[in-house]
């Protein structure tokens, strides 16, 4: 059993078990009370109670809007768009002519928002393998 332990000003001390129930955090967007599993903070090793924060479910929306906004998505095309002319200029256009079947696609501006990221793994991949990073 784990418990927090604090005293009052009257100088008695009151211990309260900590169980899944009673555990709280406010989100450090909006302030909301959320309800916390310290199982689910701890289980990748990296939990930390002083510096991690949990955002809920409002904020995790906004922020990954904010974070995959239009001018970003043409940042991550310019930069695939890059990859590619490399990688076809080094002799790799069967490859990604393989690609492109691949992800059914005819041009890079085919791709949807959601391939983005797995299409510009393979070509990292492809450079990769291919000795060209």
């Amino acid at each position: 059993m784990f418990y927090i332990k604090t005293k009052q000003y009257c100088g008695k001390t009151i211990n309260i078990e900590i169980s899944d129930e009673n555990v709280f955090t406010r989100c450090p967007g909006c302030g909301r009370e959320m309800p916390v599993d310290l199982a689910d903070i701890f289980a990748d090793g990296e939990g930390d109670l002083f510096s991690t924060k949990i955002f809920c479910a409002a904020c995790t929306k906004t922020s990954a809007e904010d974070r995959f906004s239009p001018k970003d998505a043409k940042l991550a095309t310019d930069g695939i768009t890059v990859l590619a002319n490399v990688l076809r200029k080094a002799g790799y256009w069967k490859e990604l002519s393989a690609l492109f079947d691949q992800f059914e696609i005819e041009d890079m501006r085919d791709l949807e928002p959601d391939q983005m990221r797995a299409f510009s793994d393979a070509l990292t991949s492809l450079a990769v393998m291919g000795g060209l990073v």
